[in-house]
């Protein structure tokens, strides 16, 4: 028959109060905290709830981005709203003042309204937002349309123009930026401005150098700074063509630029939406599946504390007994 030494009671003894006192830790810590999983070592699905965890982090990331992008779409339909309201604004001007009847001092104090008009729309096309210019491309630091001049007037409105910076000089002024706001969507946040406001800066300048006495050359597209004034009354109906022209060209700029950007802009919106909606759907069902391998039964969890502590309070309990053993016990 084996005997057992008291070095052996002792260290079975101290085993069980360690692993008693392990089990009162480990309880507490899931009552004080509502988690049994905290530590990578604490479940065998620590693989899992790693991965659960990562995919709910990645998940933030993208609604954070979803969210700034839609800030920065919702400040250019805004944007463009006002633009498109401008060239309304301004095809009324041109039609109010396409009538012949209307004489030149008329006209000319009709042009003022236009100039607003045109400066309004720079200064909409130079917007910025969170500190980087909407419509410059890709270069952020720099405003997209600059300040020139008309031979004639040298002063005045009439005699300023506006040009978008050359790509040719600087090639970020012609590329657009798009961000990933999810592993699946990309959206374009930032584009060169020239293919939405020039036509419409172009047209109210015409206009406005219409109303105001003086031609505007070429005929259509970029004006290149030239244009005499107009004899007036004797260049009357040539004015007045302007005027037309510069009313087809207000139309053609909102139905062929404005427009589609503003449908565009509005698509892309939906699309975060769709996306935000669905970034919510998967993030609910991985919290869902995350807190079924980590949370805690706060119920089981407090009967599994008190079983614990009671376990623990008999170790001690024994343990003080047989240790205060002497050797007259064992004779």
């Amino acid at each position: 028959m084996t005997r057992i030494s008291e070095n052996q009671i002792s260290r079975a003894l101290l085993s069980d109060i360690a692993d008693n006192r392990q089990r009162v830790n480990r309880a507490s810590r899931e009552v004080s905290t509502g988690y049994k999983v905290i530590d990578p070592g604490d479940s065998k699905f620590a693989g899992t709830i790693a991965q659960y965890r990562e995919s709910l982090d990645r998940i933030a990331g993208h609604k954070q981005r979803v969210e700034s992008v839609k800030s920065i779409l919702a400040f250019q339909d805004n944007v463009l709203t006002q633009t498109n309201d401008i060239l309304v604004r301004g095809r009324e001007l041109a039609t109010q003042a396409a009538n012949e009847t209307v004489g030149p001092e008329v006209r000319n104090q009709m042009s003022r309204e236009v100039f607003e008009l045109r400066d309004h729309l720079i200064t909409l096309a130079n917007s910025k937002n969170q500190g980087k210019f909407v419509y410059a491309g890709m270069d952020d630091d720099d405003a997209p349309y600059g300040a020139a001049a008309y031979a004639v007037p040298l002063t005045g409105a009439a005699g300023q123009r506006w040009v978008y910076d050359d790509a040719s000089a600087e090639p970020e002024n012609g590329l657009s930026r798009s961000v990933n706001v999810t592993d699946d969507i990309s959206v374009v946040v930032s584009k060169p401005g020239s293919g939405i406001f020039n036509n419409g800066i172009y047209a109210l300048e015409r206009l406005g150098r219409a109303l105001a006495g003086y031609e505007t050359l070429p005929a259509s597209g970029q004006p290149d700074g030239t244009g005499a004034a107009y004899n007036l009354p004797t260049d009357t109906a040539r004015q007045t063509a302007a005027i037309q022209d510069a009313i087809n060209q207000l139309t053609q700029a909102r139905e062929q630029d404005v427009i589609p950007e503003r449908v565009g802009v509005g698509a892309s919106l939906r699309r975060l939406d769709t996306a935000a909606s669905l970034l919510d759907l998967t993030e609910t069902d991985a919290k869902e599946a995350l807190a079924q391998l980590q949370e805690a039964d706060i119920a089981e969890s407090g009967t599994n504390l008190q079983q614990a502590q009671t376990a623990l309070e008999v170790s001690f309990t024994v343990t003080s007994r047989l240790l205060n053993l002497t050797i007259l016990d064992y004779l």
